[in-house]
């Protein structure tokens, strides 16, 4: 019996594509300013996977 198995994301990975999405989406404008616990609190995660998506 095959079975496909899906590579989980890591909680970095899903702050990456949270943030790829409010960019191409145009919800984060350029240099817009906008700090960690604001990203945090908008996208639901903790400052160590967010900080590594932006690293």
């Amino acid at each position: 019996m095959n079975q496909l198995v899906t590579p989980s994301l890591t909680r970095a990975d899903e702050a990456f594509d949270c943030l790829q999405t409010a960019i191409v989406k145009g919800e984060l404008a350029p240099g817009e300013k906008i700090g960690e616990v604001e990203l945090c609190e908008r996208f639901n995660l903790t400052r160590g996977p967010l900080r590594e998506a932006l690293g």
